[in-house]
């Protein structure tokens, strides 16, 4: 176990948020005082209570004034008051990536980074068990109640292409001796806010680190195409072939026959942060075969007829709802969302009507999360129904009275939404 970092608190802004939940059980792990705060109860917020890490339920400037430093997840308002409070006081407020950086930095330590769209925390997770259980920092429940930090070990850490290409310094502190890309989405519907070159993204990693696994463009819907880069220069790649049987899939190996995976539900992305994790296993001489593994809210099966998917922004909702497509042939497909502010103000309409517009219905559950006005949920709805999509605005009771069970339903937002009476 590392020298425990000396000094005040760390504190995390949105702790229960998938990423920066695992910076807060790293640090913890390190014996470092950290709090934050979250606005909703999660499976996360309630983990961090559980590892001793306190999270309060209100916004909390002063905690933000006086820590070491401060932990923002993607996407956070600049002008939080926690933010404001940190800045006035002069205290340093870190991205998820720049903190991880940080203290891997200070400790020394190995980290191998999976960017990607939708899957890059499957991959690092899936990877990390590769590595004789590696340190890991993401969001992903699993049976075995596994630490985050496991020093002396690599750590897999997933990272946001977007925070590590918009701040160039990032990437080469981390020294990183494996990159490994687990998806793309070459039309991100908004997500990657600037406009960030995806290709020219990968060609700086390759310059960084000695080996870069990267995903090819895809040769079909039933393969998926593996390059592996070395010293600069491409040295193989692996194919894998995709069979399908309803939700489940069965990712095997083509070139190398004797590789194979269990079952895996999920989207075409997440069989695709599997392929990569195959290879990096061939690189390593490992065989262990990989077992199915969940993200907090992303893409769960809730009952035979509805799935849920917790991730709020397009490019999820869409590679969600054609996966729902894919496993339930010849059924209607609808999505049920419940907006937060940021579904609505972040993208634009145009984004959602390109991801939705695959769906039978659409309904937005009335009233929206705390923070989003119900006028703009309104206003939501009638723009799409402008744009030709098929949208209700009704309450959460008569959204299940609705959803008929012959038909297939996605249900976005936070846990409570597949519970709420």
């Amino acid at each position: 176990m590392p020298t425990k970092i000396s000094g005040s608190h760390v504190f995390i802004a949105g702790a229960g948020g998938v990423g920066v939940s695992g910076v807060a059980l790293i640090l913890q792990d390190l014996g470092v005082p950290v709090c934050g705060s979250d606005l909703r109860e999660s499976e996360l917020t309630r983990l961090l209570s559980a590892r001793g890490v306190e999270v309060h339920d209100t916004s909390q400037p002063q905690l933000a004034a006086t820590a070491r430093f401060v932990v923002v997840p993607a996407g956070f308002p600049c002008r939080h008051p926690e933010i404001e409070a940190a800045q006035h006081a002069g205290i340093p407020v870190h991205g998820r990536s720049a903190a991880l950086a940080k203290v891997c930095r200070q400790h020394q330590t190995t980290a191998c980074l999976s960017f990607g769209t939708l899957s890059r925390a499957r991959l690092a997770r899936l990877w990390a068990k590769a590595f004789d259980h590696a340190g890991w920092c993401t969001g992903i429940i699993t049976d075995d109640a596994l630490p985050h930090a496991r020093w002396g070990k690599p750590l897999c850490l997933d990272l946001d292409e977007r925070e590590v290409w918009q701040h160039r310094d990032i990437l080469p502190a981390f020294a990183p001796p494996i990159v490994a890309i687990s998806d793309w989405e070459e039309d991100s519907l908004g997500y990657y806010g600037q406009d960030l070159d995806l290709k020219r993204f990968l060609s700086w990693c390759r310059t960084l680190a000695p080996l870069t696994v990267s995903p090819l463009p895809s040769s079909g819907p039933d393969q998926i195409d593996i390059e592996v880069w070395e010293a600069g220069r491409q040295t193989t790649y692996d194919s894998y072939g995709i069979q399908r049987i309803g939700f489940a899939s069965t990712l095997s190996g083509i070139t190398h026959k004797t590789d194979s995976l269990t079952p895996i539900t999920g989207t075409h992305a997440d069989l695709t942060a599997c392929a990569v994790a195959m290879t990096l296993y061939r690189i390593h001489g490992i065989r262990t075969p990989l077992s199915p593994l969940s993200c907090v809210g992303w893409f769960k099966p809730v009952t035979e007829n509805h799935v849920h998917d917790i991730r709020m922004h397009p490019v999820s909702v869409r590679a969600a709802l054609r996966a729902l497509r894919a496993a339930t042939p010849g059924r209607a497909a609808g999505v049920v969302m419940r907006p937060f502010a940021a579904t609505l103000h972040a993208y634009s309409l145009e984004h959602w009507h390109e991801a939705l517009k695959e769906a039978d219905h659409v309904i937005l559950i009335d009233p929206p999360y705390e923070g989003c006005p119900p006028e703009d949920c309104l206003e939501f709805a009638q723009g799409l129904c402008h744009r030709g999509l098929s949208v209700r605005t009704l309450t959460h009771a008569r959204a299940r009275a609705f959803c008929q069970p012959q038909d297939a339903w996605l249900w976005v937002g936070a846990p409570d939404i597949v519970a709420m009476p």
